[in-house]
C-alpha cells in the first residue's frame, strides 16, 4: 500500500468520501485488498509525521 499523489485523468475502484471512522477504516481495508482508493475530505491535508512526546511527571 502506497500513498501517492492522485492525478485527475487516472482512474481508481473505489473513492471514499471523508475520512472519519467509516471513511477511514473502509478505504484501509480496501487498500490492504489491493483495490486502488482515493479518499475526498474537506479538511485541511495532514502530512504523515513522526511525533514524540515527553511527560514531565
Amino acid at each position: 500500500m502506497s500513498l501517492a499523489p492522485f492525478k485527475p485523468s487516472q482512474q481508481v475502484d473505489f473513492v471514499a468520501i471523508g475520512s472519519g471512522a467509516a471513511g477511514g477504516v473502509m478505504a484501509k481495508e480496501l487498500a490492504t485488498a489491493g483495490l486502488s482508493v482515493v479518499v475526498i475530505e474537506q479538511g485541511p491535508y495532514l502530512r504523515e509525521r513522526i511525533s514524540s512526546t515527553t511527560s514531565s511527571a
